[in-house]
């Protein structure tokens, strides 16, 4: 079993490092989640999950923004926006790990299409 303790320096994360670490969540979320017994669950749980945490995003981004009342308006708070980030960046790579899905080679693409636009 991987421990990711060691890392000391987060904000310098490789991709691989990511990458292993999503996997070894992933293990240790089917290995102890009761909820967790198929894979057709699990690609539910995880998806129910990122809408849960996309709204939670966007809370953060309308409780700053012009578009919310006056009396619900927050002091931006960066801090909290890329917790929020982070945390739908992870619920999104665990249901990638759970679909089998490649990200990395996926968002190689993504960026090829991207680029061929402006060509």
């Amino acid at each position: 079993m991987a421990n990711y303790h060691y890392m000391t320096n987060y904000h310098s994360m490789t991709l691989e490092e990511l990458q292993k670490f999503i996997k070894e969540e992933h293990r240790r979320a089917v290995a102890t989640c009761k909820d967790f017994e198929t894979k057709d669950r699990r690609t539910l749980i995880r998806a129910i999950k990122l809408m849960e945490e996309l709204g939670e995003l966007c809370e953060e981004i309308v409780g700053f923004s012009a578009t919310q009342r006056e009396e619900k308006m927050r002091v931006e708070n960066k801090e909290k926006v890329a917790e929020e980030l982070a945390d739908v960046l992870v619920v999104a790579l665990l249901l990638a790990e759970n679909m089998e899905v490649d990200v990395f080679e996926a968002l190689g693409n993504k960026v090829k299409k991207i680029e061929a636009r402006y060509k």
